[in-house]
């Protein structure tokens, strides 16, 4: 072999094992990378967990695993005035607590919080991560060593560490997970719509102030005025009216981020108004109702604090009383309210922090 084939030689071992030496570092750099666990929790309209998870690996720069994590992070989220609060929990695979770090995002709009709170969630997870994940110092190869590594195949990758298992912190986890959700008050304007306590059916509109105790308990009071067909007996006629006030109490059973279902009980009390022509009741023209039902608040926002919001109910009538009136010695039964009733209410609120 003459001298230029021995210099092409050397060249190509030297070659082959700074290759060698790059495919190694970045193994070990992969390998250093300990997965995380994001358990999160936010109002409705911040980032979800998937897109909050996406935007710390891109951070990270890394991609999507199936190993199991070694780290665990609690994320809320709460609104605090014209602002959003992001808090971050970080735990080892033992449960023990490593690290705590809270955001303030000013701002309407939740979403904002993806990207400050993403970095902060990074710069958490890379400074805490465990020195035994992280990537063994790699130099580059002396030039003899280099053309000894040639005469042999490279060595497979080390076995990665023994993970211990991530039950116990996953469960820690969960347990501490509790959402801590905003109290939210509500303003809202209804449309009524009722069968069996007025004649025929009845109709009118209403308002609603509403309290949401950590975004899921519902506390509510509406007032509502409602008008039922007119009756004609003999040569009169009489109209009804019903003016009453509702209690509601109830507890959010399923939020998702196109629509929110509210199981609620309620107690409605009022007064039924006649006002006749032609001739004259037996009793006086304002009497007291009472009725009890339940049903569930079907919510879908509209827009940032606006919802819409439908309500069908089943009532039972707890006072209920005959209306009569007289014509000359005639009497005339006018109306009862039934026993069973259903209402709907429909109409659009506004949430207040």
């Amino acid at each position: 072999m003459g001298p230029d084939g021995g210099a092409r030689n050397r060249r190509w071992r030297s070659t082959t094992a700074v290759r060698a030496w790059i495919a190694c570092a970045a193994w070990a750099t992969t390998a250093g990378a300990a997965p995380f666990d994001l358990a999160w929790s936010a109002p409705e309209g911040c980032p979800s967990r998937e897109e909050m998870v996406a935007a710390t690996r891109t951070r990270l720069g890394e991609d999507e695993t199936e190993a199991s994590p070694d780290l665990f992070v609690r994320g809320t989220v709460s609104a605090d005035g014209e602002a959003f609060v992001v808090t971050f929990l970080v735990k080892d695979a033992t449960g023990a607590e490593v690290g705590e770090r809270e955001l303030r995002v000013k701002g309407h709009e939740c979403r904002a919080i993806e990207e400050p709170a993403a970095l902060v969630l990074a710069t958490m997870i890379s400074v805490v991560r465990p020195s035994s994940f992280e990537p063994a110092p790699v130099g580059p190869p002396e030039p003899s060593a280099a053309v000894e590594a040639t005469s042999t195949a490279l060595p497979p990758p080390p076995p990665s560490p023994r993970r211990p298992p991530p039950g116990p912190a996953r469960a820690a986890l969960a347990a501490d997970a509790e959402p801590t959700l905003p109290s939210l008050r509500a303003l809202g304007a209804v449309g009524v719509a009722s069968v069996g306590i007025l004649p025929q059916a009845g109709g009118g509109v209403g308002l609603r102030t509403s309290y949401w105790l950590r975004s899921r308990f519902l506390v509510a009071l509406e007032m509502s005025f409602e008008a039922g067909a007119s009756v004609r007996a003999g040569r009169g006629v009489v109209a009804f009216q019903l003016l009453s006030t509702t209690a509601m109490a109830g507890v959010t059973m399923l939020r998702a981020a196109k629509v929110e279902l509210v199981p609620v009980l309620a107690l409605r009390g009022g007064i039924l108004r006649t006002a006749p022509s032609g001739f004259q009741l037996v009793k006086a023209a304002a009497r007291p109702m009472a009725l009890a039902g339940g049903g569930v608040l079907v919510r879908a926002p509209l827009a940032p604090r606006v919802h819409f919001e439908i309500l069908p109910q089943a009532e039972v009538a707890l006072v209920r009383d005959v209306f009569e009136a007289t014509e000359g010695r005639r009497t005339f039964r006018l109306h009862q309210s039934s026993l069973l009733g259903a209402r709907l209410t429909v109409g659009i609120s506004y949430e207040f922090p």
